[in-house]
């Protein structure tokens, strides 16, 4: 994914690491956005589940390496802008 934040181009890395159709996606993410050196120890992983719930679906996302709660809640209030654009 690329795109642009407060004037910064930037553009995040990842592979995909398991697949489980209609179910769950697990991948690798690095966004330079991070301020980190972009190592693979640096990467975080994502996990995107789905489950049925009535006649809709229901996403969970996790995300692991938060180094802080303030992180993790940054993390979720961007992984939130996202998924509802």
């Amino acid at each position: 994914m690329a795109g642009r934040v407060r004037g910064l181009a930037y553009e995040d890395k990842g592979e995909i690491v398991a697949i489980e159709p209609e179910r769950r996606l697990k991948v690798t993410h690095f966004s330079p956005l991070s301020g980190v050196k972009e190592v693979p120890e640096n990467d975080h992983t994502l996990v995107y589940e789905l489950a049925e719930n009535g006649d809709m679906t229901h996403l969970s996302l996790s995300q692991d390496k938060n180094g802080s709660l303030e992180e993790a809640e940054h993390a979720k209030g961007t992984w939130q802008m996202m998924l509802a654009a």
